[in-house]
């Protein structure tokens, strides 16, 4: 103990030089996703490669017993939100067979990513970062390296091909994430994984992210339980509730992500998700766009005296999950892509609005009797339905979407900032709330006629009302049209 004591003071004693800004012990290599971006990139990842001084080493955030943890920040020189950092797995490196240290050598890699937010064409994205460390051999040399760039913003966004490359190589040299359940008996904790991958490791280390708290306490032992289950041993008043670590395992390392009693929490919270979302799905129904849809398939209901359609109503749900699924997919992708849609997206094509406004104005003559349609061709359409109920639902969600999106921008904002889990589920259970009525109308149409007049004069004023939804619809649409197509002129001038 005396002998290691020795050596930890020496370190520190030696670890007093001046900050350098130039390094003759690393590289430092940036390499941005675009060589040029332009002003629809929302998100841009980073990979600064750092190559190391043959036979020198850097530290990790948690240096071991001696050492200065290796630190790249990034400074707010522009409007972004930092979203992730990860770097390189360490290695363990013994000095004397008494010092433990967790390094890297060769070569080190950061990856950053960052929200953009608020930049326009022909700006720049402006970088300043800081990257501080020890260089160590025999001796240490502590040094800081400021370094800044630039990306500049065009109409036309450039790929980085050398990123592509870098970043392939860095996720070889990244933590896999390893679910972990964590136990602690005094100054014990016991670890509990899923699999027994760890049960062939010839050397395996417990490896805590933050230092140790008093410099002199010896570092944790790791011990194989068996093939699921580890034994790690803190010195006194080194281990709390909130240690989090990595595990080492020969040439692998482990980010241990850490599941307790919470996660049923976790599962309660993410119900009480799921039926929140069902019932907004059935509030979905009662949109302007929406409503008149299920009204006419009451009136069908009534004038024809429908049975029981067990088949078309699955086929009719199936449309309706696979069009949320399909969107919410979209939405999915767009945004691990850094872009930003929401519910509602493909109303930025003015195309697409023209063809719903057309869709809606006929729908609004029809129910108007201004558009008259004969005994013969209302049997043919209502069979067609009736086979395309799958075509029906699917489309259904398309049709909703001009006047749920005030609604359902909120509701798909929470999802997207939830866990992938949760995201999706919420998905799927406003397309289960969306489809219920129909479904339940089709199913038991009985039980509805049930509680429905007989037909008579309330169905010409249901039609009216049903009409005016559709007329405040058409409306709203020809308002986002024109200030679609009058955007599109001002930017053009």
């Amino acid at each position: 103990m005396l002998k290691k004591i020795f050596f930890v003071v020496m370190f520190w004693c030696c670890n007093c030089f001046a900050m350098n800004t130039d390094s003759q012990y690393v590289n430092v290599d940036i390499i941005p996703e675009f060589e040029v971006a332009d002003e629809n990139v929302k998100k841009i990842g980073i990979v600064a490669k750092i190559k190391i001084k043959e036979g020198w080493h850097l530290y990790w955030k948690n240096p071991g017993d001696v050492g200065e943890p290796t630190v790249l920040n990034y400074e707010k020189k522009i409007q972004y939100d930092d979203l992730l950092q990860i770097s390189s797995k360490p290695k363990k490196k013994k000095f004397e067979d008494i010092i433990t240290s967790y390094v890297y050598e060769d070569y080190v890699y950061f990856y950053n990513e960052f929200m953009i937010n608020n930049y326009q064409k022909n700006e720049v994205l402006e970088f300043d970062l800081s990257f501080s460390y020890n260089a160590c051999k025999e001796e240490c040399i502590p040094e800081k390296l400021n370094i800044n760039f630039k990306i500049p913003m065009k109409n036309k966004r450039v790929f980085n091909d050398k990123f592509v490359k870098e970043y392939d190589n860095a996720l070889k040299e990244f933590l896999i994430d390893k679910k972990a359940e964590y136990e602690i008996v005094g100054n014990d904790l016991y670890i509990k994984f899923d699999g027994d991958e760890i049960k062939n490791c010839k050397d395996i280390e417990f490896v805590s992210i933050r230092g140790k708290k008093n410099i002199i306490s010896e570092l944790p032992k790791t011990s194989v339980i068996d093939g699921s289950k580890i034994k790690v041993v803190f010195a006194d008043g080194e281990l709390d509730e909130e240690t989090k670590g990595i595990l080492l395992c020969d040439d692998i390392g482990y980010n241990l992500v850490k599941v307790d009693n919470d996660i049923v929490t976790n599962v309660e919270k993410a119900w009480y998700y799921f039926i929140l979302a069902f019932l907004a799905g059935i509030i979905l129904n009662l949109m302007p766009c929406v409503l008149p849809v299920l009204g006419l398939k009451a009136l069908a209901i009534v004038m024809n005296n429908r049975k029981s359609n067990i088949k078309g109503a699955i086929s009719y749900m199936f449309g309706i999950l696979l069009s949320f699924l399909g969107l919410a997919g979209i939405i999915f992708y767009a945004k691990n892509k850094g872009e930003e849609l929401g519910w509602g997206f493909q109303l930025q094509s003015v195309e697409f609005n023209i063809f719903l406004l057309l869709l809606f104005f006929v729908i609004f003559l029809i129910l108007m009797d201004k558009i008259y349609i004969s005994d013969r061709w209302s049997d043919k359409l209502n069979k067609i339905a009736g086979d395309k109920n799958f075509l029906l639902g699917f489309f259904a969600v398309m049709i909703a979407c001009p006047c749920t999106g005030p609604f359902m921008g909120g509701a798909i904002g929470f999802a997207i900032s939830q866990n992938n889990y949760i995201y999706w589920g919420i998905f799927l259970m406003l397309g289960l709330g969306y489809a219920i009525p129909y479904v339940l109308i089709e199913i038991f149409p009985n039980l509805f006629l049930k509680y429905m007049p007989k037909p008579g004069i309330w169905m010409i004023k249901l039609k009216r009302v049903l009409a005016f939804l559709i007329a405040l619809t058409c409306l709203w649409l020809g308002w986002v049209i024109f200030n679609q197509l009058f955007s599109y002129e001002e930017k053009n001038d």
